[in-house]
């Protein structure tokens, strides 16, 4: 995942994610690193593996300072 991770926030192009329904765990923290996210109405995003011990190493280390969100927690 770390590869791709950092292919899309290297990439020299814009990166638009258009989630649909749902973007969970690695998904959702992909959505991180990309440049836009235009997500279809009632999509639900969350990091539900933090609470089984799963590390979520982009949402812990960036995910606060690219969303409006105190915590990582806020999202499990």
């Amino acid at each position: 995942m770390r590869q791709i991770y950092e292919k899309i926030m290297t990439v020299p192009k814009i990166v638009i994610a258009l989630p649909q329904n749902i973007a969970y765990g690695a998904s959702m923290e992909m959505l991180l690193v990309s440049d836009f996210v235009i997500a279809k109405n009632g999509t639900k995003f969350a990091a539900p593996g933090a609470k089984l011990g799963v590390f979520p190493p982009v949402l812990v280390s960036i995910g606060p300072s690219i969303i409006a969100i105190k915590t990582p927690e806020d999202l499990l």
